[in-house]
C-alpha cells in the first residue's frame, strides 16, 4: 500500500478514529477548566504510541483532514506526554508537516528541549536535513527562511510565472511569504517600482512597518518606501516600494500624465475586488497598471477562496500564469457549539463539531443568570475564557462593542497596574475623551476595537492583546477586514456584518481563521453561542468550512446592462445615483474603459464580461462623452463618480457670471474664511454631485466645520469637545458615548473618505474651468487636497512625519514641538534625533511610537 493510500485508509479507519476522537475530545476539553464531563477520558500510553505512528504517515498527505489529524496528535504529545522520546517524535512529525513555527512555539513554552534533531535516529536526521534543504529559501547571502509547504509552493510559482493568484487559509503565513518575496525582489533590483495594495489604512501601517524593518531599518532612505500618494514620492533610478489602498493608488496615478512603469503589483485580500464601489476602483487601478506595462508581475492573495483563478483572466495571453489553491493546515481549529440546558439558564452544554456531527464535551455553569439576552455572550466568554488571555468576543457594532466590554469589565474584580495598559489609558484620554468607555474597561484588561477608532489606539490594543496583557478584546467586523491578529478563542453569537445583515458563511470562516494563528497558538477555538436558536443564526450555524467565492463587482455589467442604460438615460439620474451607488460606479468604470481604448469594443478587458448588448452600451457611452464639455480625462481620474454629475457641477461653476469666479476656490485650512469657502463648496457639491457632504445648508455647515478643523490638524479630542460644546450651547440633547462614536464615524466616513473623493473631483473640474475661461492666474490656487484630507493634516512637516510611519496623533503632537512647518522626511528624522529630549513630555505611547520607528538609532 502506498503512503498516500495508507493515509486515506487510516483517516477513515474505525479503529484509528475511535482512539483519535478520544484524543481530540480531551485536547479540546483540557483548555476549559470550567467544563466538566461525566465521562473521564484517559488516553492509554499504548494508544498514544499507536496514534503517533499513524501521524507519521498522515503527515505526508496533502489531504486537509490527514494533515489536521497529524498536527493534533503531535501537538497533544508535546503538551501532555512526559516521555522526551515521544516529544521528539512529535516534533519530527511537525517537521514532516514543514511546521517549524509550531516546533519553535513548543520550545519557547518549554514543552520540548531545543535541538531535538540531534536526539532522533540517524535516518530520521537525514530525512529532516533533506526537508530543510527542500524548504529553505534564500532571501540574500546573509538571510534565509525555513518555509512551510504552502510557502515553498508559492515561492516556486512566483519565480516562474508572471501572474499568480494564491488562495490559502488565514493562518498559513501568506503575508510573511509575500513580504519575504518583495524583500528579495527589491534587494536584487536596484531600480524598480513595487506597489503593494491592501484594503485598509490599518494594513497599510502593518505592511509598511514590516517592510521598513526588512528593507531599511535605519531609515537611510536607500530604498524609497512610501505610503502617501504625493506628487513627488516616486524616485526613478532607485528601488521604490509603495503600500497603498486602491484609492491611494488612484491618487498616485493622477499625478502623472504618463504613469510610471510598475514592475510588481501585489494585491492582498484580493477577494475584495467584489466589494461594491471599492471593488470597482480596485479593478480600475489594476487595469491602469497593466495598460501601461504588460510586463508587470501581478500577484493576487486571498483567504481560502474557491475560484482564485478568476483573477487571472485579465493576464495577457502570452504570459505564464498559475493558481495556487491550498488547504494546508498549520494550526488546529475547533468549531465548538454551546447551548443552554432546558429550563436552566445558568447551565450549558458544550459540543464540538466533527465531520458535521455534534460530539458532547461536557457541561459548565455560569456564575450569574444571563438575563437579558445581551448578557449571554459576555457571561459565556467570562466562564470559558477566564483561565487564559487571547479571548476575542465578536459583536455586531460599535455601540454593542462598548456595552459588552463594560459588562465584561464590571464582572472582573481585580484592576491591573500594568504600566503599558496605564499608558494606553493616558493616551486614550488625551486623544479621544476622558470619559471614553475604553479608559474604564482597560483597567480590567478588557478592550474593544472597531473601525472608526484612531489607528494609534487600535494598534496599541492589538499589540497588548498579542502580548497577553489584554484578556478580552471585543471586536466588530473590522476583524474580518484583514487585521493580522492571533487569538486563542473567538466567541460568536448570531453574527452580522455591515448594516446588520446576517454574516455570510464565507465571512464567518474568514473570521474563524483568526483563532489559533500559526506560530502563536497550538490550536484555536471558534465558540458559537446559542446554536440551537434558528432565529438567532438564521437557520443552522455553519458546520463545515465554505470557501469564499470571488465575484468581481464589475461582473454586474453582464447582468445589469439594461438597468444601467435606464440609469444613464434617467431624468432622475442624480437621485438614482444617490440610491444606487453600484450603478454609478459601474457607469464610471465603463466610461473609463471606453476612454482608454476609444470604445468598449476595442478594450480587451471587456471580453470577460460577455455583454450581449455591447454595441448598444458602446453607443450610449459614446453619447455621454459627446455631451461632456469638460476635459474627458477627468472622468478617468475620479472612478466611482458619474460623468453626468460632473457635468452638472461644471455647469454650476459658470451659472452666475455676475459673481467673481474667485469665490469658487477653497481657502487654505488656516485662513479666516476657510469655513465659509468649504460651506459654499459643499453646497455646490450637494446640489450637483452628491449629498454625502450634507443634504442641505445646515448639513453642509456641520460637515464643512468638521472637515476644515480636521484639515487644520485639530486633534480628535478637540473635535469631540467642540461638538459637545456646540450641542450644549444649542440645548441639543445627546448621550456622550453616542456623540463620541458619532464624531469618530464622521471623521472616518466624511473627512477621510467622502470629502477627499468629492473635493478632489471638485478641484479637478475647477482647475479645468479656470483654464477654459483663461484665468490661469487662479489655477495655481487650486490645490490637490485629497491626500491632506485623508490624513487630516496640511503642513509639510506633518505630512512628512506621517510618511515616516507616524500616526496622525503622533504627527500632530510632534509637529507642535517643531518650529519649521516645511520639513521633508530626512529633515524630520534629523530634528527628532537632535531634539530627543524635547519629546520626553509627550504621552508615553507617542514616545514608544518614536522609538519603534527609529529602532535604536539613538545610539548611532
Amino acid at each position: 500500500m502506498s503512503l498516500k493510500n495508507l493515509s486515506d485508509w487510516l483517516i477513515n479507519n474505525e479503529g484509528f478514529l475511535k482512539k483519535y476522537q478520544s484524543l481530540v475530545s480531551k485536547s479540546i476539553r483540557d483548555q476549559f477548566p470550567a467544563v466538566e464531563s461525566e465521562v473521564i477520558t484517559n488516553i492509554k500510553t499504548e494508544d498514544v504510541g499507536y496514534l503517533l505512528t499513524c501521524a507519521s504517515s498522515l503527515a505526508f498527505s496533502n489531504d486537509e483532514k490527514c494533515q489536521d489529524a497529524a498536527l493534533r496528535i503531535a501537538q497533544y504529545c508535546l503538551l501532555n506526554e512526559k516521555s522526551s522520546a515521544r516529544k521528539d517524535s512529535a516534533a519530527l512529525i511537525l517537521d514532516s508537516l514543514s511546521n517549524n513555527a509550531a516546533i519553535k512555539l513548543a520550545e519557547n513554552r518549554g514543552y520540548i528541549s531545543p535541538e531535538f534533531e540531534n536526539r532522533i535516529p540517524f535516518k530520521a536526521q537525514l530525512e529532516l536535513t533533506k526537508r530543510k534543504i527542500q524548504y529553505t529559501i534564500e532571501i540574500d547571502a546573509d538571510k534565509d527562511i525555513y518555509a512551510n509547504r504552502f510557502q515553498s509552493d508559492f515561492w516556486d510559482a512566483v519565480q516562474e510565472n508572471s501572474w499568480i493568484s494564491v488562495s490559502a487559509p488565514t493562518s498559513v503565513g501568506k503575508s510573511f511569504i509575500l513580504e519575504s518575496w518583495v524583500e528579495r525582489f527589491v534587494k536584487f533590483n536596484s531600480s524598480c517600482l513595487v506597489i503593494y495594495v491592501v484594503p485598509t489604512r490599518a494594513l497599510i501601517s502593518e505592511v509598511h512597518s514590516e517592510l521598513q524593518k526588512r528593507l531599511d531599518p535605519d531609515l537611510t532612505n536607500a530604498i524609497n518606501i512610501q505610503t502617501l500618494p504625493l506628487n513627488n514620492v516616486y524616485k526613478p533610478g532607485k528601488p521604490n516600494v509603495f503600500i497603498f489602498t486602491q484609492e491611494r493608488l488612484n491618487l498616485f496615478y493622477n499625478h502623472f500624465a504618463d504613469i510610471p512603469v510598475v514592475d510588481v503589483l501585489v494585491v492582498d485580500e484580493a477577494h475584495k475586488i467584489g466589494d461594491g464601489g471599492r471593488g470597482i476602483i480596485l479593478q480600475h487601478v489594476i487595469e491602469m497598471t497593466c495598460i501601461k506595462n504588460s510586463e508587470t508581475k501581478v500577484i493576487f492573495a486571498s483567504p481560502f477562496t474557491l475560484n482564485p483563478e478568476i483573477l487571472l483572466t485579465d493576464a495577457p495571453i502570452s504570459k505564464k500564469k498559475k493558481t495556487i489553491k491550498s488547504n494546508y493546515v498549520t494550526v488546529n481549529q475547533n468549531l465548538i457549539w454551546v447551548e443552554q440546558k432546558p429550563r436552566k439558564t445558568k447551565e450549558w452544554a458544550m459540543y464540538y463539531l466533527s465531520n458535521n456531527d455534534k460530539v458532547e464535551l461536557g457541561n459548565f455553569v455560569l456564575k450569574n443568570t444571563p438575563s437579558p439576552e445581551s448578557k449571554r455572550l459576555p457571561f459565556i466568554a467570562l466562564c470559558l475564557g477566564e483561565s487564559t488571555s487571547g479571548n476575542v468576543v465578536y459583536v455586531n457594532g460599535a455601540a454593542e462593542a462598548e456595552s459588552t466590554s463594560k459588562l465584561l469589565a464590571a464582572s472582573i474584580s481585580n484592576e491591573t497596574d500594568d504600566s503599558e495598559i496605564l499608558d494606553l489609558i493616558e493616551l486614550s484620554e488625551k486623544v479621544i475623551h476622558k470619559n471614553f468607555a475604553l479608559n474604564r474597561t482597560l483597567k480590567k484588561r478588557v478592550a474593544f476595537h472597531y473601525g472608526n477608532m484612531p489607528l494609534i489606539i487600535k494598534g496599541e490594543i492589538e499589540r497588548l492583546f498579542s502580548k497577553g496583557k489584554i484578556d478580552y478584546l471585543v471586536c466588530t467586523s473590522t476583524l474580518v477586514e484583514g487585521v493580522n491578529m492571533a487569538c486563542k478563542n473567538i466567541f460568536i453569537r448570531g453574527p452580522k456584518k455591515g448594516n446588520l445583515k446576517p454574516m455570510r458563511e464565507e465571512d464567518f470562516w474568514n473570521l474563524a481563521g483568526r483563532a489559533g494563528r500559526w506560530g502563536k497558538e497550538f490550536q484555536g477555538n471558534v465558540i458559537c453561542v446559542d446554536t440551537d436558536s434558528e432565529r438567532l443564526w438564521h437557520g443552522e450555524p455553519p458546520k463545515s468550512k465554505k470557501n469564499i467565492i470571488i465575484t468581481r463587482a464589475t461582473d454586474a455589467i453582464s447582468t445589469d446592462s439594461d438597468e444601467l442604460i435606464s440609469y444613464i438615460y434617467s431624468e432622475n439620474h442624480y437621485g438614482m445615483s444617490e440610491r444606487n451607488s453600484k450603478l454609478q460606479s459601474l457607469f464610471s468604470y465603463l466610461c473609463s474603459s471606453f476612454y482608454f481604448y476609444n470604445g468598449l469594443d476595442n478594450n480587451p478587458y471587456m471580453e470577460k464580461y460577455k455583454i450581449n448588448n455591447m454595441d448598444e452600451i458602446n453607443e450610449v457611452i459614446f453619447d455621454v462623452f459627446d455631451s461632456l464639455t469638460f476635459p474627458h480625462d477627468i472622468v478617468v481620474r475620479h472612478p466611482g463618480i458619474s460623468p453626468l454629475l460632473m457635468q452638472n457641477l461644471w455647469e454650476r461653476f459658470s451659472k452666475d457670471k455676475t459673481k467673481p469666479v474667485e469665490r469658487l476656490l477653497l481657502s487654505e485650512p488656516g485662513s479666516n474664511d476657510a469655513l465659509d469657502s468649504y460651506v459654499a463648496a459643499f453646497s455646490r457639491i450637494s446640489d450637483t454631485l452628491s449629498k454625502k457632504l450634507g443634504y442641505n445648508s445646515k448639513g453642509a455647515f456641520v460637515q464643512a466645520l468638521l472637515v476644515s478643523k480636521w484639515m487644520r490638524g485639530y486633534p480628535l479630542a478637540r473635535l469631540i469637545s467642540d461638538r459637545i460644546s456646540y450641542n450644549k450651547k444649542r440645548n441639543i440633547e445627546f448621550k456622550e458615548a453616542t456623540l463620541i462614536r458619532g464624531v469618530m464615524k464622521d471623521v472616518e466616513e466624511i473627512a477621510r473618505y467622502h470629502a477627499p473623493r468629492l473635493l478632489g473631483c471638485y478641484n479637478d473640474l475647477l482647475k479645468s474651468f479656470y483654464i477654459s475661461i483663461e484665468r490661469l492666474d487662479l489655477v495655481k490656487d487650486v490645490e490637490d487636497i485629497g491626500v491632506f484630507l485623508e490624513l487630516g493634516v496640511s503642513l509639510k512637516t506633518q505630512i512628512s512625519l506621517i510618511g515616516l510611519g507616524f500616526s496622525r496623533t503622533a504627527a500632530v503632537m510632534l509637529s507642535e514641538l517643531i518650529p519649521d512647518d516645511s520639513l521633508d522626511e530626512m529633515d524630520c528624522i534629523n530634528w527628532i534625533k537632535d531634539n530627543k529630549i524635547d519629546t520626553d513630555e509627550l504621552p508615553q505611547l507617542v514616545q514608544n511610537e518614536i522609538d519603534t520607528i527609529f529602532r535604536g538609532m539613538w545610539i548611532k
